[in-house]
Order: structure tokens, then sequence, then C-alpha cells
């Protein structure tokens, strides 16, 4: 296995990650890897953390040839927690990303996104081609009404406020999780560790509620998607019982020239089972782009 530098910098025992800024927003963000090799900038789903990305998938890449960047999208983790009166959208979030790579120096990046981070991704590549090595969109869809829905549990599972300790908290995403994965890949021991190491990093009720916000005022992307010449990769699961494969089937048929993946087995799960396929279709993609 290659060796990972992570980039930080530490004061005695104290390891102090970096952070870019967007206006007055603070992005908290890790690499993975020498930025010099082709880089993939990865956003978290909805009130997920970086940590959605582990450093073993981190890993895996760097060791295919590529850096990796985690980031927390702000209202998550130990980015900025805004409030209730910053109306923001998906084009904040998309621009959260490209100051991290200003402050890293990444000229291009291949773009991926999970389920939200997904939607912000696509923003990014609309918003910013010239930045845009590649796109990949996992558990996503268009923002378009007619595609990507939800069964009537996901979505009332989905919209149940935060609670207000972390304790609640790590209950109700368990129990929430196993609405919408794949019940032969489900690991509640794992699950509830994976939230616990979430929250014992940082805690914030509200941000949810804010994010989903954020994708309710920003509209379709259906335009946008149709205008997009950047190389792309859709990954989707047939079990998706949060966003309908209909969004991801949607999202490609709307890129020109975009490749469609459907994982066996996946519902809306981000877990070790569907990394393997991930990682071979997303080398495959950047070396078709680099030629």
């Amino acid at each position: 296995m290659s060796t990972v530098r992570v980039a930080r910098f530490q004061l005695g025992h104290h390891v102090i990650m970096p952070h870019a800024f967007n206006g007055q927003i603070s992005v908290e963000y890790e690499v993975f890897g020498d930025l010099a090799d082709p880089t993939i900038i990865v956003s978290p789903g909805l009130g997920n953390q970086m940590l959605l990305y582990p450093a073993e998938l981190c890993e895996a890449f760097v060791d295919r040839g590529f850096a990796v960047i985690r980031i927390d999208n702000r209202d998550a983790g130990l980015s900025s927690v805004t409030s209730d009166e910053l109306e923001y959208t998906l084009h904040d979030m998309g621009d959260d990303l490209i100051a991290v790579l200003d402050d890293t120096g990444v000229d291009r990046a291949v773009v991926m996104g999970m389920s939200l981070g997904g939607m912000i991704a696509q923003t990014v590549a609309i918003d910013h081609p010239a930045r845009t090595l590649a796109l990949v969109s996992v558990g996503s869809t268009t923002g378009e009404a007619s595609v990507g829905g939800s069964t009537a549990e996901a979505l009332d599972a989905l919209m149940k406020p935060s609670a207000t300790t972390i304790e609640e908290q790590i209950r109700n995403d368990v129990e929430v999780r196993r609405i919408w994965s794949n019940t032969d890949w489900f690991d509640e021991d794992q699950i509830t560790a994976y939230f616990r190491s979430l929250y014992d990093r940082s805690f914030t009720p509200g941000g949810v509620e804010r994010q989903l916000a954020a994708v309710l005022r920003s509209g379709d992307r259906a335009e946008g998607l149709a205008e997009l010449k950047v190389p792309t990769l859709v990954v989707h699961g047939q079990n998706d019982t949060l966003i309908d494969i209909s969004g991801g089937r949607r999202t490609a048929e709307l890129i020109d020239g975009a490749e469609f993946l459907e994982i066996e087995g996946m519902s809306h799960d981000f877990v070790s089972q569907m990394w393997p396929p991930l990682i071979s279709a997303v080398t495959a993609l950047v070396a078709r782009s680099l030629t």
C-alpha cells in the first residue's frame, strides 16, 4: 500500500485540520495523497460528515494514483454552523468546495458526492465546469419532482426533526438507516459506532433541517445537467428507498455521454461492499478523461 500523506499540522499533541473560507463560511477538509496527482474532492450526504468517506476508502483511491480531499459540508462536522436566517442554496454549498480547491491550489478535480453530496457535485459541475475534471454522482437525483422519489416510510424518516441529545440522535439515526439500507449489509454495531464517531466529533442540531432547506429552495438541475460537457459517472442502487433509482437514471440520461453504474445489492448505502466497483469505475472514468 502506498504511503498516505494527510494534510495537517500539529501543535503538541493537538492535530489541527486545515480549513478554507467561502466568505464567512469555514470549510473543514482533509487531504490524502499528493495533490500533484489527479484529485478527487468528496462531499457528504445530508447531515453526514467527511467520515462518510473513511480513511480506508481514501487510501484505496490513493493506491490507484489519486489524491483525495474529503470535506465537511456547512452545518455539519467541523465546518461553519449557520442559522435559520442564512438562506443558502446548493450553489453556495458548491462554492464551498471551490473554496477548498482554491485553498489547496487544485485547478481541476473529480467532484464526487453521495445523496445530498451528489446534488452538490452536480451543481459544482454546472456552475464551474472548468474546475471539474469529472463528475461522480452517487445515490442522487436531478431535483425534478417526477424522479428520485422516496417511499412513504423513508420520507417520514427523513423529515424527522433532529434530536436534542447525542444519545437520542444516535438511536434515531440507527433506526432510520435500517429503512434505506440493504438488510444484508446492515451491521447494527458498526453503524452505531459510525454515528457515535460523528457526534463525538461534532453535534449540530438543526443542521440537517438547514441543509434540506437548501435543497428545497434550489430547484431542479435538469437544464444545467443537459448542457454539461464533463465526463460523468452516475452510480445508484436498484433497492434505494430514499432516492429512487429513477433519479440516477434520469441524471445519466440528461448528461451527454454519462456512464450509469448500477451496483448490485446497493440501497442508499455507502458501505465497504460497494467500494470495489465504485473505485474501478472512477479510475476508468478518469483514465478516459485524461487521454
